[in-house]
């Protein structure tokens, strides 16, 4: 786990996919996917996640290593669906390897649809 940022730990966090950013602006947010395209500065990453949308992944300080293949994001949704990470883990690639992306992105899709049978927005704290 690499901590970019600081997050507001008195807000819960969610559990999304890249179609569903767009309605939980300014919240803190959950997102795994395949990371790319990394900026010169360090400062920014695209992030194609599980619904096969592509986002921008924004960090306060560069990042030291070259970020790509499987990763959790985690931090704050903007007003134009990108994130402002505050932490990401990389999987490693046999782990990545296993993953099942589109089974992932049916679960988060459930968990929006039947908010009432699962339990989103826990407090990290």
């Amino acid at each position: 786990m690499v901590f970019v940022g600081e997050m507001d730990l008195e807000k819960p966090k969610y559990r999304v996919n890249g179609s569903l950013l767009a309605s939980h602006q300014g919240k803190n947010v959950c997102v795994i996917g395949n990371a790319h395209s990394q900026s010169p500065d360090g400062k920014s990453f695209r992030l194609t996640t599980s619904d096969g949308k592509t986002v921008t992944v924004h960090v306060n300080h560069p990042i030291q290593e070259y970020v790509d293949g499987l990763v959790e994001v985690q931090g704050q949704a903007d007003n134009q669906s990108n994130i402002k990470c505050y932490q990401y883990v990389k999987f490693d690639p046999e782990s990545a390897q296993d993953f099942d992306m589109d089974n992932y992105n049916k679960a988060i899709e459930l968990m929006h649809q039947y908010p009432e049978h699962y339990i989103q927005g826990i407090k990290t704290s």
